[in-house]
């Protein structure tokens, strides 16, 4: 609809239900709040862009696509909404100035390098509820220096902080699955 365009901001219809796949893809927003009415986003809605340094959600979110905000290179803060249990794969991959993030505090999944290449991501808190972590998921997140694994997580994919900067990992000690021996996971 708006992918490549021009426009820096856009007030998006109280009664919207669904923003499409590439949607504002590498156009030249600044800014956007999503509707509460807003139940779907779809895959890349977001992707590339540049200079999209704010989103605002509203509850009633239950699904995003895939790389909803690759590349957004300027966003520095994400904040998502409770409505929203599933992070999907790549969703902020290669936000380079993504510092803090908010996850829902019900979220269970976390897909395949959600968090890919976030130079900037300092911290991140995992909620109690998460059951699965994706491959490479804080791959490349120079500035993160340490991660907690919750009570329920089940499972971890591959390279999980590889090239980062955790030197701490911790284990909730009422994990069933996965415990630290030493400083291995």
């Amino acid at each position: 609809a708006f992918n490549t365009a021009k426009i820096t901001s856009i007030q998006l219809p109280s009664k919207l239900k669904y923003i499409g796949d590439y949607a504002f893809g590498s156009s030249a927003l600044t800014s956007i709040e999503i509707p509460a009415s807003v139940q779907e986003v779809g895959g890349s809605a977001f992707f590339t862009c540049k200079s999209l340094a704010s989103v605002k959600f509203n509850e009633g979110l239950t699904k995003m696509g895939t790389s909803v905000f690759y590349g957004c290179e300027s966003l520095t803060t994400a904040t998502l909404p409770e409505s929203l249990v599933e992070i999907p794969a790549k969703a902020f991959l290669r936000c380079h100035k993504l510092e803090n993030v908010k996850i829902s505090s019900k979220a269970v999944s976390l897909g395949d390098a959600v968090f890919n290449d976030c130079q900037s991501l300092k911290s991140i808190t995992l909620p109690a509820t998460l059951k699965s972590i994706g491959d490479e998921e804080f791959l490349s997140c120079t500035s993160l220096t340490s991660i907690n694994i919750p009570a329920q997580v089940e499972e971890i994919g591959t390279s999980l902080i590889a090239q980062t900067g955790v030197t701490t990992i911790t284990v909730d000690a009422a994990n069933k699955y996965f415990h630290m021996v030493g400083n291995v996971l």
